[in-house]
């Protein structure tokens, strides 16, 4: 069967984004071919994608690390995917790659108005990586209010982020973390520490100011030792599933035309 999608990254073992997609192709009895994970190389990316093309693919979700590699690929991009410089959702039509990103959308409508008001606006945020999720986390974040603090490995990966989006926000090394997190309202990780096992020690919830959010765009396991310390002290959290399933959700109907329900059979599904 044609009209083929799925989701490349790597690691990609732990995505769960074939259970959502197949959910709805079956629901809506969608006449395509299965939605299916795809561990890529960096070097095999841009001959997968002529593949694909070649083999009537409908259309790629793009995961950890590719986001940005698949933007330099792409024959024409969204808006946002030109702001952004990283991509989350390929369509192939008429012979083109076409590139969008529905994670700006995806992760602002995964947090209630009230926490958005609470811990958000007019507040500080520390955004733990620079690759491309973070990206669109410090897009949307500034959209949304907040006065953003970027910690990275490599200082010169925010300062490029900073340069690109045409934005102002801050940026320390994550050797520099404990001394800011006192102010801090609102913290969310776009790194993968915390997948197949690795440990994310990089904030010392002892430190935080007390009562604040913790996000973290990983959703398996649903619970991070991230996570899982955080609350231990007292903080709100969050993890990646809700983003996720509402930035699939909008590939969905760039693919497909329709709107998926995101109803509780479906998350039932995914437990």
């Amino acid at each position: 069967m044609s009209n083929h999608t799925a989701v490349i990254g790597q690691p990609i073992e732990h995505s769960i984004s074939p259970k959502i997609h197949n959910f709805w192709i079956k629901e809506n009895g969608i006449e395509v071919g299965e939605y299916k994970k795809i561990s890529l190389n960096k070097e095999d990316v841009k001959s997968f994608l002529e593949k694909c093309m070649s083999e009537n693919y409908k259309g790629l979700n793009v995961t950890v690390p590719h986001k940005e590699l698949v933007f330099e690929l792409c024959d024409q991009a969204s808006p946002i995917a030109e702001k952004l410089q990283a991509i989350n959702t390929i369509t192939f039509s008429e012979n083109k790659i076409i590139g969008d990103n529905t994670d700006p959308i995806g992760f602002k409508n995964s947090i209630s108005s009230n926490n958005q008001a609470k811990y958000i606006e007019n507040k500080k945020a520390l955004v733990i990586g620079a690759g491309g999720s973070a990206r669109s986390i410090i897009y949307q974040l500034q959209l949304m209010g907040a006065n953003v603090v970027n910690a990275n490995r490599t200082e010169s990966k925010s300062e490029k982020i900073k340069k690109s989006l045409n934005i102002n926000f801050d940026i320390c090394s994550l050797q520099d973390i404990p001394v800011i997190l006192k102010e801090i309202d609102f913290v969310v990780n776009t790194t993968s520490l915390g997948i197949n096992g690795t440990n994310n020690s990089l904030v010392d919830f002892d430190l935080l100011k007390e009562n604040s959010y913790v996000y973290d765009l990983i959703y398996n396991p649903k619970r991070t030792p991230f996570l899982m310390n955080a609350e231990q002290k007292g903080h709100q959290v969050q993890n990646g599933l809700q983003m996720l399933i509402l930035q699939a959700a909008a590939s969905f109907k760039i693919w497909h035309g329709i709107e998926p329900q995101i109803s509780d059979q479906l998350i039932k599904s995914l437990e």
